[in-house]
């Protein structure tokens, strides 16, 4: 992701609807697998089964104009109770380190 490029100006591709962005990070190092991390908030309350359909589903991290930033697939999700809305953690890895 360029130094220019913002939270507001990513969308994800990820198997759950959610309301909007609130960090992506990634640790990707020349010669290793990259992973990544991705939060959002959630639209309404997600069920333990939704969370669970999460693992091992492609996520794809685009800019506004459609350039691929990462992709990768789920391999662990959280989720955080915040006053009137939920807050999904994912973590992405490589689909390299999978095939």
């Amino acid at each position: 992701m360029s130094k220019y490029t913002t939270i507001a100006q990513i969308k994800a591709d990820i198997k759950l609807s959610y309301a909007k962005i609130l960090d992506f990070y990634s640790e990707i190092q020349a010669d290793t697998h990259g992973m990544a991390y991705l939060i959002v908030e959630m639209k309404d309350n997600t069920t333990l089964a939704e969370l669970e359909a999460l693992y091992f589903t492609p996520a794809v991290i685009t800019d506004i104009e459609g350039k691929n930033i990462y992709s990768g697939i789920c391999v662990s999700v959280a989720i955080e109770n915040q006053d009137g809305y939920q807050k999904l953690i994912l973590e992405l890895s490589d689909l390299e380190v999978w095939l």
